[in-house]
């Protein structure tokens, strides 16, 4: 991903939060990871919501569903 990619989708990520989706974002590389940080991704999704593989993300939307029908 180049500066121009990361631009696009922190306008994107913005545009969904602006809407109250959740960003969960599932198998990002090592590259796109610095691309990432470089741009300042990390203030708009946190890392803990950058997830390294798909079992990780489906865990953890279920984790935060949970939460929200408990009214958290």
């Amino acid at each position: 991903m180049d500066a121009t990619g990361a631009y696009h989708l922190k306008q994107l990520v913005r545009h969904l939060q602006a809407q109250q989706v959740r960003i969960l974002l599932s198998g990002v590389g090592e590259e796109v990871q610095g691309e990432l940080e470089k741009s300042g991704f990390h203030k708009l999704v946190d890392k803990s919501n950058i997830l390294a593989n798909i079992q990780e993300a489906i865990y953890k939307s279920r984790e935060i569903l949970s939460l929200k029908s408990q009214g958290m």
